[in-house]
């Protein structure tokens, strides 16, 4: 007799699936889209996070909700909560490869700090 098939984590489970479901629905489409874009757009920004502003190309610091309409005004068929999401999102993984341990750690601490106030706005 055969050793009985294992059968993998992801497998017949109803959260994948239902992910995947949302993945091909027309909001999961409208989703990957203002995410794929919003990267795209992100890739030349920078953060200070001492003073809580997202930098732009042109050196232009905004806060969240400033950054929010200027991507809004690019973007007028994101939604703006959407929009937000990705921006707490990106903040919350930026991390420059020239950043020490020590650095990444204040950076971590400032921009949670900056999130948690931001939130309870």
């Amino acid at each position: 007799m055969g050793k009985p098939r294992q059968m993998h984590p992801l497998e017949d489970n109803p959260f994948v699936e239902g992910f995947f479901d949302w993945m091909g629905s027309p909001e999961g489409q409208a989703a990957i889209e203002v995410n794929d874009a919003l990267w795209e757009l992100m890739e030349d920004v920078q953060l200070e996070a001492r003073q809580r502003k997202i930098i732009w190309p042109g050196g232009k610091g905004l806060s969240i909700d400033q950054s929010v309409e200027r991507i809004h005004k690019l973007y007028p068929n994101f939604p703006s909560d959407r929009i937000v999401c990705f921006l707490i999102s990106w903040i919350e993984q930026y991390a420059p490869e020239t950043y020490s341990e020590k650095q990444l750690e204040e950076l971590d601490r400032l921009t949670e700090e900056w999130i948690d106030q931001y939130e309870r706005q």
